[in-house]
């Protein structure tokens, strides 16, 4: 069988780490990977291209000439390729794939729970994704909050909700308390709020803990940033970019921190983290609930009062029981985000889709 994910860009995300996770536990199953990339090469492009069949790059144009190009393109690459089976990942992906299919069977995964319509172009392509739903095969919400977001902003509601995850391969649980590092994954955007986060570090008692940001726009060229980290001089903060392999830097860390606002429906960062076990600090937008091993580890958005409290707890955890808290962190990985089971859904979505389309 031969499947053709189709996604905007490769940078750092969700939806980009999900295509590579499907790609190396489908290659067990005799299915060949094959990856459209509406954009140039990216941060995850070397991964991807080590996992995928073939990894082809269309390099669009930003702005409006985009869709009208886009689809030209992707049907060329579709027609060239000719997969069993399309599988788009976000919204414009989705659009561009929807005309550009032809026949080929059409499956998309939702991966937001809503509001980054933040500017018109987000907003048209959001309004024309949803007034194409009922063409693409199926649909797929990676979480129930992009489930409701589906229903709510698209006008369809997915036939599956198959949660984000990543492969398990039993890291050492065996953890020190050392020099606390705590560390973002979140490229720059409202929806972030590092503002947020930066505010509840700041507050922490002393000696405080180290802060890495990691994530795309997450530099010293980036201005606004720069004046954010001088307004909380107090914080010892690392800044990385964009960064390839992530793990590293997670298993520096004591807990990962998503201060998000908004817009999250299950973070893949959070998800490597558990599977490295280190848990995660969340507030409480989306289903990022699901990622926290204990309530106390969940915070109201945009309160850093709140946040700074649930940072406290896991400081607190982790200088009573590092190791019993990595445990509970890769327990939940264990259970909840195996790449395996994810793997086999979507494999069944696949066949099934083709054994319709046969039967035609």
């Amino acid at each position: 069988m031969k499947i053709l994910h189709i996604v905007n860009s490769l940078e750092t995300g969700g939806a980009q780490t999900l295509i590579e996770t499907l790609a190396s536990e489908h290659s067990r199953a005799d299915v060949e990977t094959h990856v459209v990339v509406l954009l140039g090469t990216d941060t995850l492009s070397e991964r991807v291209e080590a996992v995928a069949a073939s990894v082809t790059y269309l390099d669009l144009p930003v702005g409006a000439l985009a869709l009208p190009l886009g689809a030209v393109r992707l049907r060329r690459a579709i027609k060239a390729l000719r997969p069993d089976v399309v599988h788009s990942h976000l919204l414009q992906s989705d659009l561009l794939t929807t005309f550009a299919r032809g026949s080929v069977p059409h499956i998309s995964t939702v991966h937001t729970s809503g509001g980054h319509e933040s500017n018109w172009q987000s907003r048209v392509v959001t309004k024309l994704t949803a007034a194409t739903s009922r063409f693409r095969s199926r649909v797929i919400a990676c979480s129930p909050s992009a489930f409701r977001f589906s229903v709510a902003s698209l006008g369809r509601e997915p036939d599956d909700v198959i949660l984000n995850a990543v492969e398990l391969r039993s890291p050492d649980l065996s953890r020190a308390p050392g020099r606390a590092v705590i560390t973002s994954l979140a490229r720059w955007h409202p929806m972030k709020d590092h503002r947020n986060l930066l505010a509840a570090v700041s507050s922490l008692p002393t000696p405080k803990p180290q802060l890495v940001l990691a994530g795309s726009g997450i530099d010293e060229d980036n201005a606004q940033l720069v004046e954010l980290l001088a307004e909380y001089a107090n914080v010892d903060v690392t800044v990385l970019g964009a960064v390839a392999d992530v793990i590293p830097h997670i298993d520096r860390s004591i807990c990962l921190i998503i201060a998000s606002a908004y817009g999250e429906a299950l973070p893949m960062a959070g998800i490597e983290s558990l599977s490295r076990g280190v848990p995660v600090v969340t507030t409480a937008v989306g289903d990022c609930d699901l990622l926290a091993i204990k309530k106390s580890y969940l915070a109201l958005p945009s309160d850093p009062v709140d946040l700074r409290r649930a940072l406290v707890a896991a400081l607190g955890d982790f200088s009573s029981d590092a190791t019993g808290t990595a445990r509970l962190a890769y327990a939940k990985a264990e259970s909840e985000f195996d790449a395996r089971r994810a793997g086999t859904r979507y494999l069944g979505h696949y066949r099934s889709m083709l054994a319709e389309q046969e039967a035609r």
